[in-house]
């Protein structure tokens, strides 16, 4: 055994994968998986910085962001269907939820309630992925 309870809750775990690791394993557009964690299912890098909705000008998704590491940030949103990308940074550039200043990562988790999908980023925060839990659709012209 390794002495973690089979319901305990991801998030104390997935903040022993290092933010450097989730660097390092971000760049090659996949995720950390410690060995005591089940595997997440496949994702989908849509790009840098923040998701943005299929056919919306505007940010129409519902969001909720903390300080998650990148298991924990992409494991949660996968607990629910209407949760349908992640924008994760290991070193976020502004103070948001007060994950910089702490000297932690951020996770914003996208919501929707009409079925969007991600399928750009907005390119203004450099710092984050895009990262869909669906294949992308293909971006506006």
């Amino acid at each position: 055994g390794t002495g973690v309870a089979a319901d305990a809750a991801p998030a104390p775990a997935a903040d022993l994968a290092g933010a450097a690791s989730d660097v390092a394993v971000f760049a090659k557009m996949e995720l950390p998986i410690p060995a005591a964690l089940p595997p997440l299912k496949p994702t989908f890098l849509i790009g840098t910085g923040y998701c943005r909705e299929a056919g919306e000008e505007h940010d129409t998704f519902e969001s909720w962001a903390d300080c998650s590491a990148a298991y924990a940030c992409v494991a949660e949103c996968q607990e629910s269907a209407a949760c349908v990308a992640v924008a994760w940074a290991a070193t976020p550039q502004t103070p948001h939820d007060g994950c910089k200043d702490a000297g932690k990562p951020r996770c914003v988790r996208y919501w929707t309630r009409s079925g969007q999908l991600a399928s750009h980023s907005d390119r203004g925060a450099r710092e984050y992925r895009c990262t869909s839990m669906y294949p992308p659709l293909p971006a506006p012209p």
